[in-house]
């Protein structure tokens, strides 16, 4: 599996009106003669709930875009850093696992789970990804780390090596979605 950790602050601002923000996202790999399909993990913040939500299909190819399902929601407080540390084996045949901790204590944990496709690989993905709405938002993400175990990891390129080229250009950025 794979360890991401992170720090997020949602800057003050207007509730989104949008059905949809996602601030930050596993992604899989996009394989060839597979459909463009949703992250099997993200958080979408949903007016003023921030979801952890996932998606699963054991299908290969998968045979659609599944509807996420909600793992876990908190009422974040704008303008507050919360501490994230997500710990995540995709398995979309129940052989996953996902551990998360906001700012030091344990919201999920799950083993023998459901998560994900099956895919070549998965990478960490930050910024905002909306529908259209009128008000802006921003996001500010830093203190990235991120820990692979031994081999297998899930989150390799195509040619098997460990792909940390998401972490290099993000750290300390700021992500904003105009209007």
């Amino acid at each position: 599996g794979v360890a991401r950790d992170y720090r997020f602050k949602i800057l003050a601002g207007p509730t989104s009106a949008a059905d949809w923000m996602i601030v930050g996202q596993v992604h899989q790999t996009n394989e060839t003669g597979y459909a463009t399909l949703s992250a099997p993990l993200e958080w979408n913040l949903d007016g003023t709930s921030l979801k952890l939500e996932k998606r699963v299909d054991a299908d290969q190819p998968p045979s659609g875009n599944p509807s996420p399902t909600e793992v876990y929601s908190f009422t974040p407080n704008r303008g507050q850093e919360y501490h994230v540390r997500i710990e995540c084996t995709m398995g979309p045949s129940g052989d996953g696992s996902l551990v998360v901790d906001l700012d030091g204590v344990e919201v999920v944990n799950e083993t023998s789970y459901a998560i994900g496709y099956y895919a070549a690989g998965y990478y960490p993905k930050f910024g905002l990804y909306r529908e259209p709405a009128d008000e802006n938002q921003a996001v500010i993400f830093s203190d990235f780390t991120v820990t692979y175990d031994a081999v297998g990891t899930n989150e390799l390129d195509n040619s098997g090596n460990i792909d940390e080229s998401p972490w290099d250009s993000i750290n300390g950025a700021v992500r904003t979605a105009d209007a």
